[in-house]
């Protein structure tokens, strides 16, 4: 009887461990969520600069059959070599990080790539993210330029035309939209002879 009384305690004794480990494991779960719900708050999509961009640059590309991707991640556009031997690393890298806008062709080919350049952009740190997406876009066969900081300009360049330097005011004035309508306008026409 004893020896029952003892398996019976040790048995109860699991079950109570059990118990007390999915209660601990569910409060843990609870309070998680709980802190998870008060740590984030919504934000616009965009600046007051890229949203007039964003409009400019929507019109031109429904007119010609383009299609404007907005905040693209830089890994969209480009990936590390598969058996490169930093690829987990590079990877990463590219992975937390995005352009503004991105032009296509009707079939998502990528045409231009453009990174507006504000205020923001004046830090060492956003210089070296530049410097870096620029580096990573150039490898894969993109030409983008940015001003030297302290410039409230944006500037972006498709291989094989000249850059567009575009004041940042809103709204952006007629002369330069019709600078990156020529602009778009000869991928259209450089697209049709393909």
């Amino acid at each position: 009887m004893e020896q029952k009384t003892i398996v019976l305690c040790i048995a109860a004794a699991a079950v109570l461990l059990v118990l007390i480990s999915l209660a601990w494991s569910r409060l843990s779960a609870w309070l998680a969520a709980r802190e998870l719900r008060h740590a984030y708050q919504a934000r616009p999509l965009f600046s007051a600069h890229e949203r007039a961009a964003y409009r400019t640059l929507k019109a031109m590309t429904d007119e010609l059959g383009l299609v404007l991707f907005v905040k693209v991640r830089l890994l969209d556009l480009a990936e590390p070599r598969p058996h490169h031997r930093k690829y987990q690393l590079y990877l990463n890298k590219v992975s937390a990080k995005h352009v503004d806008f991105v032009v296509c062709s009707a079939k998502s080919e990528p045409r231009l790539v453009i990174e507006l350049d504000d205020f923001t952009h004046d830090t060492p740190s956003r210089q070296a993210r530049d410097e870096f997406v620029d580096t990573v876009l150039e490898s894969c066969g993109y030409e983008m330029r940015q001003p030297n900081g302290g410039s409230s300009h944006c500037t972006f360049r498709k291989p094989g035309c000249t850059p567009i330097t575009i004041p940042m005011h809103e709204p952006i004035k007629k002369v330069y939209v019709m600078m990156v309508k020529e602009v778009v306008e000869s991928e259209v026409s450089n697209r049709e002879d393909d």
